[in-house]
């Protein structure tokens, strides 16, 4: 049997190299990051200020955290995301002028990172969208889930309580609505993918954790986005309806769907009619208030 020695692995390796690519790559070193979280600081500290060390990260990429005052404190659903809407481009702005490289949404309803997309030129990268995206690649139905019974300020203070309510919405998914990828609905609960996917027969996406690296990869390669990709709000209108949005949605009454509805109709009109997913999210929450959804419908 003809064998080929390492040596010779090498040179055939270098000899490719030199012959057959063309071109040189410059990557940029020293990746500065700024991760928006979109509620009202609870202990007064707006920040910016150093996230813990992520080793996943580059050992030259920095993270600053900002929180924003006079915001909810909690983003819960559109209404509230389209509060902070304004906020959120300000604060895009801000980290531009201060030269951070790309700004992280840390909300999984991608609160303002539509308008600040189209206010900056530096990447603006949402829960969201990075996670959707990921998932339209490694499988055919993800599956948004959440602790349905748990309000958001009680995630943290039992987690193994919260990863049972997790393990139990996954589970149901997986049975129920056939998910093949799974990702947990609040930037607060990406920690636990990990020992949800212990548990658990499919993958199970670390939601701001994969929008910070996706983040640091735009910036290394000078690639910056434009519009949103994978599945999030570039799909149809029935289709974000049934995004995390609509999962909210569902739970409204018809005076919060009417009050929401008619404050994205006057979003639309006051942008000069130039920002679509105002117009499509009104249209979203009306299409709620007279279709029946399925609960399947939250994989699309």
């Amino acid at each position: 049997m003809h064998t080929t020695s390492n040596k010779y692995k090498h040179s055939l390796n270098s000899y490719k190299e030199k012959n057959y690519y063309v071109g040189k790559l410059d990557v940029k070193q020293g990746v500065k990051l700024l991760m928006i979280t979109p509620i009202h600081p609870d202990n007064g500290n707006k920040g910016p200020c150093p996230l813990t060390p992520r080793e996943y990260l580059l050992n030259q990429t920095h993270v600053d955290e900002i929180y924003i005052a006079g915001a909810p404190l909690h983003i819960q659903d559109t209404e509230d995301s389209l509060k902070v809407a304004p906020l959120v481009v300000e604060k895009s702005k801000w980290a531009e002028s201060r030269g951070y490289d790309a700004v992280v949404i840390n909300c999984m309803l991608d609160a303002g990172a539509r308008e600040a997309q189209r206010a900056v030129k530096i990447p603006v990268i949402g829960l969201r969208d990075a996670n959707m995206a990921l998932a339209s690649w490694i499988g055919e139905k993800p599956a948004l889930i959440y602790p349905r019974t748990l309000p958001i300020s009680k995630l943290p203070e039992d987690e193994d309580k919260t990863l049972d309510k997790l393990l139990e919405e996954g589970r149901a998914s997986i049975e129920d609505q056939h998910a093949d990828v799974l990702i947990p609905n609040c930037g607060y609960l990406g920690g636990l993918a990990q020992r949800m996917q212990e548990n658990l027969a499919v993958p199970v996406l670390a939601n701001f954790d994969i929008a910070l690296k996706l983040a640091e990869f735009f910036v290394i390669f000078n690639i910056t986005p434009r519009h949103a990709w994978g599945m999030g709000m570039s799909s149809s209108p029935l289709q974000q309806f049934l995004s995390p949005v609509g999962t909210y949605i569902r739970h409204w009454t018809t005076k919060q769907k009417l009050t929401t509805c008619l404050s994205y109709f006057g979003a639309w009109i006051k942008t000069g009619k130039r920002i679509p997913y105002f117009l499509n999210s009104a249209v979203n929450i009306c299409i709620s208030m007279f279709r029946k959804v399925s609960p399947s419908a939250q994989n699309y």
